[in-house]
C-alpha cells in the first residue's frame, strides 16, 4: 500500500523568519540532528518520540514540543504507528524582538526550558492559525496577529527567562487612533505593523490594550467593522459579491461566513428578510462603535 506521508514547508511572507512545517502520517525516524532556528510544534494524531539530552519524550496528541537552536535531538513515531503534526520554525532574532517588544527592553536571545508541555489555550490556537494559514483568501492581519499572539504566549508561558511584561499605561489615545484608521481604511489590506505604527507601539502591546479598551482584538474589529459596512451596501441595493469586495473581503463566501458569525444570518438571507424594514433599524455605526 503507498504511503500518505508527506511533509509541506511554506514560508510566511508576513513574517520574515517564520517557517511552518506540517507532517502528515509521517513513520520515517530523523536520526540525531539539530536545527539553527527554534522549533516549536504541535502533535495532531498519533505520538512523537523525541530523544535528547535528557532523555526521552513522548508527545501526545495535542502535545507541544519544543527544541532550541543547536539541541541535538532524534525523532520518531511512537509504537502505535505513524504521526502528524505542525510546527513553526522561528529564526532566533524574532523571538529576540518579540520578547523585546513584551518588556520594552532589549532582549539578546529566548531559550526554552522544556521539551515537551500541555498548554490548552496555546495548542487551540496553533490548530486556528494553521487552519487560518491553508486558507489563501484569509487576511494578512488575522494570520499576522495570530501568529505574534502564538509567539508571545510560547515565549511568556515556556521561556526559561520570560520576559516581564511592560507597563505602558492605557494609552486611549493611541487606541482611538487605531480604531479610527480601521473605520476610514477598513477597505485596504491592513498589517499589524501598520496599525503598529500609527499607535507608536509595538505589536504585542497594540493587541492587549486594543482588546482590552475595546473588547475585541484590532483584527476582529475589523471584521465587525467590514460586516457593517456590508450590511449599509446591501441595504442600498448592492449585490453579495459587489458588496463583499467593496468592504475588504476577499470574495462573496468569506462575506457570507462573517456576516453570519456577527449579524446571526447570511446576508442573502438578511436582503430577503430585512431589506423593506431596514430604515428602521439601527445605522451600522450603531453596533459597531
Amino acid at each position: 500500500m503507498a504511503t500518505r506521508e508527506r511533509i509541506t514547508f511554506s514560508s510566511l511572507p508576513f513574517l520574515c523568519g517564520v517557517e511552518a512545517v506540517a507532517g502528515q502520517d509521517v513513520s520515517n525516524t530523523f536520526e540525531s540532528h539539530s536545527h539553527t532556528t527554534a522549533v516549536v510544534g504541535m502533535v495532531d494524531v498519533g505520538v512523537r518520540v523525541i530523544a535528547h539530552g535528557h532523555g526521552e519524550s513522548r508527545i501526545l496528541r495535542g502535545g507541544l514540543f519544543f527544541l532550541n537552536p543547536g539541541q541535538v535531538h532524534a525523532c520518531a513515531s511512537g509504537e502505535e504507528g505513524a504521526h502528524s503534526y505542525r510546527l513553526l520554525s522561528v529564526d532566533p532574532a524574532v523571538l529576540a524582538r518579540v520578547a523585546s517588544e513584551i518588556s520594552e527592553k532589549s532582549v539578546s536571545g529566548v531559550w526554552f526550558g522544556c521539551v515537551h508541555a500541555t498548554h490548552d489555550t496555546i495548542s487551540r490556537d496553533f490548530g486556528r492559525f494553521f487552519r487560518m494559514l491553508s486558507d489563501p483568501l484569509a487576511p494578512a492581519l488575522d494570520k499576522e496577529s495570530l501568529l505574534y499572539g502564538l509567539l508571545s504566549e510560547i515565549i511568556l508561558s515556556f521561556a526559561q527567562d520570560p520576559p516581564e511584561v511592560c507597563a505602558v499605561g492605557r494609552q486611549d489615545a493611541a487606541m482611538a487612533r487605531v480604531r479610527d484608521h480601521i473605520r476610514t481604511h477598513h477597505a485596504e489590506p491592513l498589517t499589524l505593523a501598520t496599525l503598529s505604527a500609527v499607535a507608536c507601539l509595538s505589536p504585542f502591546h497594540l493587541q492587549r490594550l486594543f482588546t482590552r479598551r475595546y473588547g475585541m482584538s484590532p483584527h476582529r474589529y475589523l471584521t465587525h467593522r467590514r460586516v457593517a459596512e456590508a450590511r449599509g451596501l446591501l441595504s442600498d441595493g448592492a449585490g453579495i459579491a459587489e458588496a463583499a469586495l467593496a468592504v475588504g473581503f476577499s470574495d462573496q463566501s468569506h462575506l457570507t461566513y462573517h456576516f453570519k458569525r456577527v449579524v446571526g444570518t447570511t446576508p442573502g438571507r438578511f436582503v430577503q428578510d430585512n431589506l423593506l424594514t431596514y430604515e428602521c433599524a439601527a445605522k451600522p455605526e450603531t453596533f459597531y462603535d
